[in-house]
């Protein structure tokens, strides 16, 4: 659309303006053809300046002066018309040029956006440019990525291929090394059951529970170990002496046998191998204990009592008769109480084993010894029995009594009532352990 300039717009108001010009002096000169009629008929004008009637003989008449009233009013209301007419047409031409002004107006404000446009044409057109040149590179791009893609699967078909080879290859040797494995492993199991019928119903012997002292102590770093079956966990797994504290065993740390066989973490109370310690002793000794740890000894009654209270563990016994025929009986809890209590066996739990239960006879009864008699015996079995004991009246068991008693001495001697035929007298080697539950 063209801009409408200045010039334009007064050639049009100049052409309006001149069109209305022209309908005034027509309507003018109307008016007063009306107004100025002429000479009536009859009469001649004088020849003065002034106009004036002549008076004839003959006057007007009255109806050519009513027609001339009538005329005159329409021509007043012709004229009046006509005026306002004249007005209208000029507010029209005003209002006509207000809306061409605005045209204008809205015609250069046409003309801006138009050339807005078209520089946001341009614009589209060079970033549509730009964006056909990228989808270019993008599809350049593309192409490379589909051939380094292509190049990939068949660099992985061929891994695939290979790692499948050798994948086959060495699952055969490991199941072969499994199978192998398990053979070994079955053979092992066979050895390891064999080994341990054989340990049950092989003789004990002092060689086979007991080494010297000096080569079985092992040295402990830390006091926190509160029983053989800590330091177990803790990665000892060697028979020999160690050193422990029980939790609330207010003393200095002492030394124990630790048996790590059968499971491992046993802590070794009592012990009779060849007679070489008197186990016929007083409260005291029974109460601090006494032998030597790496060969006969009692742990001590005391230390015995903060051992099974501070958690629950099992008792295992381990006895060899005179003739050399091993058993053993285990027990599932054990428990003493303290010294106020005479060291009462407060706790035995079920038992199992191959001799016969000789223990659960003595259960809840005091200790005794020579010189403190708590048994429910009109005599002292401490003395009668010779040794320290649970005793009732008397006593099924007695492995603290003497090693190698006179033959007609067999009440004072070792015993285990519940062995077979002349067994339960005599004993030659006792054990007695404890482990956590």
């Amino acid at each position: 659309m063209v801009r409408m300039n200045s010039e334009t717009r007064r050639t049009m108001n100049m052409k309006v303006f001149t069109k209305i010009l022209v309908v005034s002096l027509v309507t003018s000169s109307i008016a007063h053809q009306y107004i100025n009629p002429g000479p009536c008929p009859g009469t001649q004008p004088t020849q003065n300046s002034h106009f004036t009637h002549k008076v004839t003989d003959r006057p007007f008449s009255t109806n050519s002066d009513e027609s001339t009233t009538t005329t005159t009013a329409t021509t007043s209301k012709a004229f009046e018309s006509t005026s306002q007419a004249i007005e209208s047409t000029s507010q029209a031409i005003e209002s006509t040029s207000h809306a061409v002004e605005s045209t204008s107006q809205a015609s250069e404000s046409t003309s801006q956006a138009i050339e807005s446009t078209s520089h946001a044409v341009e614009s589209t057109s060079q970033a549509s440019e730009s964006t056909s040149q990228a989808s270019e590179s993008t599809s350049q791009a593309s192409e490379s990525t589909s051939q380094a893609i292509e190049s990939t699967a068949q660099a992985v078909e061929s891994t695939s291929q290979a790692s499948e080879s050798v994948t086959s290859q060495a699952s055969e040797s490991t199941s072969q090394a499994v199978e192998s494995t398990s053979q070994a492993s079955e053979s092992t199991s066979q050895a390891s059951e064999s080994t341990a019928q054989a340990v049950e119903s092989a003789p004990l012997t002092v060689e086979r529970f007991v080494q010297p002292a000096e080569s079985t102590t092992r040295p402990v770093e830390s006091t926190s170990m509160t029983d053989c079956f800590d330091l177990y966990n803790a990665g000892s797994t060697t028979d020999g002496i160690y050193t422990i504290q029980p939790t609330t065993w207010n003393d200095l740390p002492f030394e124990v046998f630790c048996d790590m066989t059968n499971g491992g973490g046993w802590t070794v109370f009592q012990r009779r191998i060849d007679g070489s310690i008197d186990f016929y002793r007083d409260w005291a000794s029974y109460k601090e204990g006494f032998g030597d740890i790496g060969m006969e000894f009692w742990l001590g009654n005391d230390k015995l009592y903060y051992l099974t209270n501070q958690r629950n563990y099992q008792l295992r016994i381990d006895l060899v008769d005179q003739f050399g025929s091993s058993y053993y009986a285990n027990y599932g809890l054990f428990r003493i109480n303290n010294e106020n209590d005479n060291y009462r066996l407060s706790a035995l739990g079920s038992y199992q084993g191959n001799p016969g239960d000789s223990f659960s006879y003595h259960l809840n009864l005091p200790f005794s010894t020579f010189d403190k008699d708590n048994d429910l015996h009109s005599i002292s079995c401490a003395e009668h029995n010779r040794g320290g004991w649970w005793y009732r009246t008397c006593t099924q068991s007695n492995l603290n009594g003497v090693y190698n008693a006179p033959d007609g001495s067999f009440l004072t001697s070792i015993t285990w009532v519940h062995l077979p035929g002349d067994s339960p007298y005599h004993l030659k080697y006792t054990e007695m352990r404890l482990r956590p539950i």
